[in-house]
């Protein structure tokens, strides 16, 4: 049988179970300090690139994103000649249209208006299968850009992705002004008036990517060269607008216009 021995200066202690239930908590409470001071150590260094905090959650990363977009022009004959093109052009202004002579490896297409969707394109081809023009459809799409800005801050990326997305905008207000004004619904001052108004907001944007040119960033550089030509067409198109000689072709010839910027702008940035 055995025995026990027990010494008097020996004693079991066991500890009560909300004792231990506190040391369990002290325990998780240190882990939950430890990963909050590690995720905080994280941020701050990811906010040293992007300025501070806040800018990261606000305003995003260093990178813009533009998806691929396809637009569909309505051409009226296709030349090897770029002055053949050019007398086309000019006599289908006569007649209403853009008369903008796009140039492709196929040779030069004159250009009635751009369209966003194929559906209203093939609309317009439709209603000159009559004409005395070799009508078609010439599809154009805008390239797929994704850019990295190293070393600028959230804002100042996110103003250059404004300015990029301006081209958009400033088609669909031209393809607008240029229904409104064929339905009778604006007049020639009235479209010189709007034009006029975005012509503000590109100046603007010009602007602010000159501020962010004191370090050469050739991106940057080619965006605001972009938007310096956009600014130059709305200019050519308010005085044209004023005039009122040749509104509706010249706001056909805009959307044109508009387009290959944004068209060659892209190409240059891939």
């Amino acid at each position: 049988m055995s025995q026990n021995f027990y010494y008097e200066d020996v004693k079991v202690i066991k500890k009560p179970l909300k004792k231990r239930l506190k040391s369990y908590l002290i325990f998780f409470v240190i882990l939950f300090i430890l990963g909050g001071v590690i995720l905080s150590a994280m941020l701050i260094s990811r906010s040293v690139v992007v300025s501070n905090i806040s800018s990261l959650f606000v305003y995003g990363g260093d990178t813009i994103k533009a998806e691929t977009r396809s637009m569909y022009a309505v051409y009226l004959g296709l030349y090897a000649d770029y002055e053949e093109a050019n007398r086309v052009a000019i006599g289908s202004m006569v007649q209403g249209a853009g008369g903008y002579v796009w140039k492709d490896n196929a040779g030069y297409y004159v250009l009635g208006s751009i369209y966003d969707n194929i559906d209203s394109a093939e609309l317009v081809v439709g209603n000159l299968s009559s004409s005395s023009y070799e009508v078609g459809l010439l599809e154009v799409g805008l390239s797929k850009l994704q850019l990295t800005f190293d070393g600028i801050e959230g804002k100042a990326v996110s103003e250059i992705g404004d300015a990029m997305g301006y081209f958009k905008k400033c088609y669909e207000k031209l393809y607008s002004f240029s229904i409104s004004f064929d339905k009778g619904e604006m007049n020639n001052l009235a479209i010189s008036s709007f034009v006029s108004d975005m012509r503000g907001e590109v100046k603007t944007y010009i602007s602010k990517l000159q501020g962010l040119l004191a370090m050469p960033n050739a991106k940057i550089q080619e965006i605001q060269k972009a938007l310096i030509k956009l600014d130059e067409l709305l200019d050519q198109t308010i005085i044209k607008a004023i005039d009122n000689s040749s509104t509706a072709s010249s706001l056909k010839y805009a959307i044109c216009s508009a387009i290959r910027i944004e068209y060659e702008m892209r190409q240059n940035l891939v």
